[in-house]
């Protein structure tokens, strides 16, 4: 299958996209004309660079010329939450933006998706997984952390524990979140001590992403049970997957949160609700 196999853009022709500075790397223009050539959709989405400064101008100027939307990565998040009319929920209590929505009406209305994608994956994992009434542990304390220390809570979540380096960051975020009955901050040194009492293990770090910056957690005592979940997708399999894997605990990674994450965008946007498919995991990930 190649991008745009059915694709005959006209006037009726509905655009939307994905900006970031890079934004060569994005997958989303994968995933996004798939979904639009599966349900046979006279659509297009792209990848759509925006220069350091210009960010509100260019977007501005999208609402206004009939683009149905954008998905927004890093560094735009903040920026996008500032330029939106509206917000989610979501949005409004994480205080970032990945998906903005241009309304007939001028309106521009932003979303963060990310914290959906990150628990439908779970879901998709295992049917019958939830973590209310039980403790997770998150290691970071970056944008990838509030979102997923947001859901957790709104899952309901006994307890979540924010592992970090900088106590003080995850203390900022449990702050401002106002979640402090919901949530224990350590430092990252203490993780291995907390491990036999939790459900989920959450890395929302870079560490991992290479052999040099690695990320070094004995999973002995973790509960047999407890899932291990790396947001890192490259690569498929972490130091830290391999030792869950080891110590007989379900694991993933953050593929299926990447594909998860544009389905509220796709449905938002094109009215269908998309499907994430194997065929869809083969497509983007080979």
């Amino acid at each position: 299958m190649t991008d745009n196999k059915f694709l005959n853009i006209n006037g009726k022709t509905k655009i939307a996209g994905v900006t970031g500075n890079p934004i060569s790397h994005s997958k989303s223009p994968k995933i996004h004309n798939f979904w639009l050539n599966e349900n046979n959709i006279d659509g297009v989405y792209i990848p759509i660079p925006i220069k350091v400064g210009d960010f509100n101008d260019v977007v501005k100027s999208m609402a206004k010329i009939g683009i149905m939307g954008m998905n927004v990565t890093s560094p735009y998040k903040i920026e996008a939450y500032n330029i939106c009319d509206e917000l989610s929920d979501c949005a409004r209590e994480i205080g970032a933006v990945n998906t903005l929505t241009f309304k007939d009406n001028g309106t521009i209305h932003g979303d963060c998706t990310d914290a959906y994608g990150f628990y439908q994956a779970l879901i998709d994992m295992n049917k019958n997984f939830t973590i209310k009434d039980k403790v997770a542990l998150v290691i970071g304390a970056g944008g990838a952390s509030r979102a997923i220390i947001w859901q957790l809570i709104h899952e309901n979540a006994s307890k979540v524990i924010i592992a970090n380096r900088t106590i003080s960051k995850a203390e900022d975020i449990v702050k401002s979140l106002n979640i402090q009955d919901k949530c224990e901050v350590i430092s990252i040194n203490d993780m291995e001590s907390h491990l036999q009492d939790i459900h989920l293990l959450v890395n929302t770090t870079t560490l991992g992403a290479t052999k040099e910056n690695d990320l070094h957690i004995n999973l002995e005592n973790l509960n047999k049970n407890a899932t291990v979940y790396d947001i890192l997708y490259n690569p498929t399999e972490t130091t830290l997957l391999q030792n869950a894997k080891a110590n007989g605990n379900p694991y993933l990674n953050g593929e299926g949160m990447l594909l998860h994450q544009a389905v509220p965008a796709f449905t938002r946007w094109f009215k269908i609700k998309p499907d994430v498919t194997s065929n869809l995991y083969k497509y983007i990930y080979g």
